[in-house]
This record gives C-alpha cells, sequence and structure tokens, in this order.
C-alpha cells in the first residue's frame, strides 16, 4: 500500500508515523511535511494541495493507494470529492460535509435537527446589536467566528472593551456565534467511520489555552491526554447514545456519509456533556496521544474502512496513558513567532518518548529551523498519566530554541486530587 498524507503539522507527522509501521506499506509520502516526516516518508513540496487538481495529479504519478485527507482548507477546496471521483481510497470527508467544521450555523442546525445538546449561543451579523448584547450582558463571554478557517477564530473575556474590539473584526466578514461562559474541561471523542458502521478511538482531554490553569488566550490547542482516567461507563454510554448515535443518523440521512474520523469536542460540566464543535478530521493535538496508544496496524485499519467492515476489525490499544506537550514558538498565539534553529539531544526510547514536529523546517545548512506557532509535540507514555507526564516533561528538556515555551500542567488536573 502507497500513501499520501497531506499536510505539515504535528498531527500528519503523527499519522505519517503510524503508517510508517504498517506491514502492508510499500510507500510513503507527505505533502508538503516538515523536517520530522522528511525523517520517516518523502516530502513532496512542489504540490498545492489546496488544488484538488494536483493533488489527483500526485496521486496518479506516484501510484497512491490511499491518501489521508485531514487539512482543513484542502478539505474546504474539495479535494476529497475530486479524488473520489478519481477513484483514489481516501480518508477525509468531501466540501459538503466539511460544512460540519468549516460552518458553524451549518453544524448548529444539524445538532438542533437531530437533537444533539451542544452550547447554547446567540448570532449576530450586526455590529450594533451584538454591542448592545454585550453591553447588557454580565460575565464572562465565548465569542467564535462561524469559519473557522484561520487560527484566532475562539474568543473568551468579561472585558466588554475586549469583546468588541475582536466581534467587530469579525462581523466585518461573516456571521458571529455568542455563548456564555461554562466551566468544565474538554473532551473529545473520535469515532473510525466507513459509510455504514463506526469504532470509537479512546477519549482524548485537550487545552486550549495557552498558560498553566486554564489562563490566558485560546490558541489551537497546546497539549492533550489519553486516554481520561475521570469519565465514568456511564458518562461515556450517554455519550454514545445522546450525542454519537445521534450524529451517525444525521449523516446517514442527509447523505454526510465518508470514511475517515468524525471528532466531538465537548464541554463536561459538572451535570451533562455538550458538543461545542463538530470536526471530520483528527485534532492537533490530539492526534499525537491516540496514535501511540494504537497496538493495530494503521493500514490494515485503513483497508478496513475502505471496505465498509471497520466494525470487525480488531482495533486493540494499550492499557498505558499518554501525555502530548505542544511546544509553541515566542509569541504565539498572538503573533507569528520568528524562525529559530533548534538543537534535539537524544530522547528516552521511543515506548517512553516521541517526538512530533509541528512548524518546523531543514535550512541549506542542513539544521531544523522553526517557522511557526506550535514547534512540537513531545509525547510521554507511561502506564498511567502520572508517569506519561514525567516522561514528557523530561523530554521537554531536550529540544532547545530561542524563546520555546510550554504549558507546565498538562494533565495535572487528573492526578492532583
Amino acid at each position: 500500500m502507497k500513501v499520501l498524507v497531506l499536510g505539515s503539522g504535528a498531527k500528519e507527522h503523527a499519522l505519517a508515523w503510524a503508517v510508517s509501521k504498517s506491514h502492508v506499506l510499500t510507500g510513503l509520502f507527505v505533502a508538503p511535511g516538515n523536517s520530522g516526516t522528511a525523517e520517516i516518508a518523502e516530502n513532496i513540496d512542489n504540490v498545492d494541495i489546496e488544488k484538488p487538481e494536483q493533488v489527483v495529479e500526485l496521486c496518479k504519478k506516484l501510484n497512491i493507494d490511499y491518501c489521508l485527507a485531514g487539512y482543513l482548507p484542502a478539505l474546504n477546496s474539495g479535494v476529497v470529492d475530486a479524488l473520489q471521483e478519481a477513484g483514489i481510497a481516501v480518508f477525509g470527508a468531501p466540501k459538503k460535509t466539511a460544512q460540519l467544521e468549516t460552518d458553524r450555523l451549518y453544524a448548529r442546525n444539524f445538532m438542533q435537527k437531530y437533537k444533539i445538546p451542544t452550547t447554547h449561543s446567540e448570532v449576530f451579523e450586526d455590529y450594533k446589536k451584538f454591542e448592545n448584547y454585550i453591553q447588557n450582558y454580565e460575565g464572562r463571554i465565548v465569542l467564535k467566528r462561524n469559519h473557522p478557517l484561520t487560527s484566532l477564530n475562539v474568543f473568551d473575556s468579561a472585558c466588554k472593551e475586549k469583546l468588541l474590539d475582536f466581534g467587530k473584526k469579525i462581523l466585518e466578514n461573516e456571521p458571529l456565534l455568542v455563548e456564555g461562559f461554562e466551566s468544565g474541561y474538554n473532551l473529545s471523542i473520535f469515532v473510525l467511520v466507513d459509510g455504514t458502521n463506526y469504532k470509537i478511538l479512546p477519549p482524548v482531554s485537550d487545552y486550549h489555552k495557552a498558560c498553566d490553569n486554564d489562563a490566558g488566550a485560546i490558541t489551537n490547542g497546546m497539549g492533550a491526554i489519553c486516554p481520561v482516567p475521570v469519565l465514568k461507563d456511564e458518562t461515556y454510554s450517554a455519550i454514545r447514545t445522546t450525542i454519537i448515535e445521534p450524529a451517525l443518523e444525521g449523516l446517514r440521512k442527509e447523505k454526510l456519509c465518508y470514511k475517515g474520523i468524525f471528532f466531538f469536542s465537548l464541554l463536561m460540566t459538572e451535570t451533562d456533556a455538550k458538543v461545542t464543535s463538530l470536526h471530520v478530521r483528527f485534532g492537533d493535538p490530539e492526534a499525537q496521544v491516540i496514535l501511540p496508544l494504537l497496538e493495530s496496524d494503521f493500514g490494515n485499519m485503513l483497508k478496513a474502512l475502505e471496505e465498509g467492515t471497520i466494525d470487525s476489525f480488531p482495533l486493540k490499544f494499550s492499557s498505558n496513558s499518554a501525555v502530548g506537550v505542544v511546544i509553541a514558538g515566542d509569541g504565539y498565539p498572538q503573533i507569528q513567532p520568528q524562525s529559530q534553529p533548534v538543537e534535539i539531544t537524544t530522547l528516552y526510547p521511543e515506548r517512553k518518548n516521541l517526538l512530533f514536529h509541528g512548524a518546523t523546517h531543514r535550512n541549506g545548512d542542513g539544521r531544523i529551523y522553526t517557522h511557526g506557532g506550535r514547534c512540537f509535540t513531545i509525547v510521554g507514555i507511561g502506564h498511567n498519566i502520572v508517569k506519561a507526564n514525567s516522561h514528557a516533561y523530561k523530554g521537554i528538556e531536550r529540544v532547545k530554541f530561542e524563546g520555546a515555551w510550554n504549558r507546565n500542567d498538562i494533565g495535572n488536573r487528573f492526578f492532583e486530587e
């Protein structure tokens, strides 16, 4: 099996790493990739993955058997549709289905129609009405742009001035969703779907805020853990019956089925679980903590998805835990960090530590350089969250570049008590 992975982040490095271990693999390519994927695959950097015709042409040229498409702008451009029309097997959602992630109003209407519990939101298209709402609201508010195709698409604050400033910029181009802030922790549920059947992966909890104790700006993710030790069986069962199964029924009735991953981002409060957003691809950094625990052959899993037999596939995960900590560049997420040379010393054995590259590349001098916000995800693996946390933070000491920073509390909320 020849496989092409589309993208250049730490998620794509983790996917390529998982695929590279398959016994049925005969070729592995990543477009465009990064300095990490270059160590295990052939990077293709002369193709625009947001142009479906170029991706199809590349697949035909390389005789690709399976394409993993999880880069959102590429999904939004219709790359999956084009690959399907060309008869190339693809892990990813077509453009119509991708609206569940690229259009929050579309997703909200979908969830309302199929009675899926979700956070309540008010929708604004007019700044004056939005301003009046904010001025008369007391407490913390979450603002979400309708089309989350950029990095800064969610903002929360109790400061009216900051809320109005953020909202005004969004409303110049698109609708704005406004939600009251609710306390709880994030839970990510990933479901493998083959168009008819499904398999649920181990639960993940991710950390969106930049600073320890969930303070600071919202980011695309600064860390994650898998599995989630506090998740009770009855809660998990309720999520399945009230959220996952109605959503899958909705996919079938709306003719939105696809082969790939369906990802539910949930807010877990003291009383219930609510969907905050839907996604049609693996999350980052969630993928970096799920995939290291997968013991089944990834290539065979792709075959089962293509054949529509994922429900009978022997999906097996390790009993270990994984903690992933993102190492970011100075200034992220407010500004684009400057490129910095990186020094990486030897990590622990793979059974304890993994390093997935994000925004990195190699210059002509052969050295690794950063070129963006989230540069690496260091993953610690251990027999519980405490051990995995320890291995992750010891691994961080071995990755050095100017301005590097990370949260210091990933996983703590699940073992402090």
